[in-house]
């Protein structure tokens, strides 16, 4: 799964715009609209964006609304209100928004996340569909698995791989060649519905399951209380659906990102400038923090004396670490407006800040080199937050 693995690295070490860059790579404006072919990777952000002609690269994106008509030859990141994708895209998607619809062919996987989430019958996805949503409808042919979290789920189309699916309601009315797992308060399966994998499923106590036997071809169904919903999340020991728990989440992301805009803005907007004037100094600096501050904590916490000050580091290390992913893009996105001298208000940058966090979420699912894109980036960002607070002035020359 490649999701733009090294989109953010190069935007960091890239020179400065100068007249060889091309003009229409990097784009912020209320209204974009792409009427001529493109060679080259394409980075937007705005209210409404329209790409009218074909994308030869990756293209990430942020806009209240996104329409793509033409072919996409690389990856394609976004994030708005409304995205439809009515062209095809050659490689990974990786969409989040309000309503969500893939109308054309996507050569590899398809993640999405929103509200609504609507693959077209005419769609054929090359690998993999994962989709986190209130409401998901699978509607075309996917080449691999099919793992979905929301709220109403329906299966129209085909799934060739193996099935996974939790949700409030579960409808089936395809064809399902691999094996099942479904999980929800409510699971109809249709006249139309084939399902040739053995099935796994769980149903509340007295919920009446479905009829497996009239979908079912050489497989067989079975209870499975190991995938109990009741179990995944809980609040005050009421359940609490995926999707909610999802939004929260993506809510709390945008929160803290705002909040560290507006309480540290001069402190990030120097961390951004120190980042690209010298990324591996900053990201020496980073490591010797993420590998140095435990040794001294370690060491305080072992003297009676040191144990206060211990406690403190502790907690101070405890929070750089867990929100690293946020301050990291924040710090990214500052370094990104600095050097492309982009005029984006705050408004703009929390967006490309969150859009900058999704990617790198996105890449340390992948083993090993996400892990390393991961320690990299955010070590580079702790590094530049700390040069700007323990560098000293040199003296100047009279």
């Amino acid at each position: 799964m490649k999701l733009l693995i090294l989109l953010t690295i190069p935007l960091l070490f890239a020179p400065a715009p100068t007249n060889t860059v091309p003009s229409d790579k990097f784009q912020a404006a209320e209204q974009i609209t792409i009427d001529s072919p493109v060679n080259h990777d394409v980075y937007l952000a705005g209210e409404r964006i329209t790409v009218n002609a074909p994308v030869r690269g990756d293209m990430l994106a942020a806009a209240g609304t996104i329409i793509l008509r033409d072919s996409l030859l690389g990856n394609l990141t976004a994030a708005g209100g409304t995205l439809t994708l009515n062209g095809p895209v050659l490689d990974d998607v990786f969409v989040m928004g309000g309503t969500v619809r893939v109308e054309s062919p996507v050569a590899g996987d398809i993640i999405a996340m929103g509200g609504e989430v609507v693959i077209d019958k005419n769609v054929t996805s090359g690998q993999d569909v994962v989709v986190l949503s209130g409401e998901v409808q699978v509607n075309g042919t996917v080449a691999g698995n099919v793992i979905v979290r929301g709220g109403e789920v329906q299966l129209n189309g085909e799934c060739q791989g193996n099935l996974e699916v939790q949700g409030g309601e579960i409808t089936i009315n395809g064809l399902v060649r691999g094996a099942s797992s479904l999980a929800a308060e409510r699971i109809e399966l249709t006249p139309s519905a084939e399902m040739y994998g053995d099935v796994r499923y769980w149903l509340p106590e007295g919920t009446e399951p479905p009829d497996f036997s009239a979908a079912l071809s050489g497989a067989t169904a079975q209870f499975d209380e190991s995938l109990n919903l009741e179990d995944d999340f809980s609040w005050l020991g009421n359940q609490v659906p995926w999707f909610s728990v999802a939004l929260a989440y993506v809510l709390a992301v945008l929160l803290t990102i705002g909040f560290i805009f507006w309480v540290f803005p001069n402190k990030m907007d120097r961390a951004g400038k120190v980042l690209h004037e010298d990324f591996m100094r900053s990201f020496g600096y980073g490591i010797l923090y993420l590998i140095g501050v435990p040794l001294v904590i370690a060491l305080l916490l072992i003297s009676f004396i040191g144990i206060p000050l211990g406690l403190v580091f502790l907690l101070a290390y405890g929070v750089t670490v867990a929100f690293g992913h946020v301050i990291t893009s924040v710090v990214v996105a500052y370094s990104l407006r600095d050097r492309y001298q982009y005029d984006w208000g705050k408004g703009w940058m929390i967006l490309v800040a969150f859009l900058i966090f999704s990617v790198l979420r996105m890449v340390t699912l992948t083993p090993f080199v996400g892990f390393f894109i991961s320690v990299l980036l955010v070590g580079a960002s702790l590094g530049a937050l700390l040069i700007p607070l323990i560098r000293k002035e040199q003296p100047v020359a009279a």
